[in-house]
């Protein structure tokens, strides 16, 4: 999901964001992201989700776990802003 998120117009986010392999899954880290660069990334992934019209189920797959898991993270950073 993030590669259709910020590939085609954001490729400096993309590779800002940092994926990392752990023993059993990959995830991602949005660490090294600013505060600016962290709200607008958090914009784009729910603007993303929000536009898709009949999600395929790796895409379903990747809107649950922004929804369940990464969410109450993004929330809880000190560099969020709710709109």
């Amino acid at each position: 999901m993030l590669d259709a998120v910020f590939l085609p117009n954001y490729p400096k986010l993309h590779e800002i964001i940092k994926s990392e392999e752990g023993e059993y899954l990959k995830f991602y880290s949005f660490i090294e992201l600013n505060k600016e660069e962290f709200n607008q990334s958090v914009k784009l992934i729910r603007d993303y989700i929000a536009k898709q019209n009949n999600p395929t189920e790796w895409q379903k797959m990747a809107q649950l776990v922004w929804n369940e898991i990464a969410e109450p993270y993004i929330i809880q950073d000190e560099r969020y802003q709710p709109n």
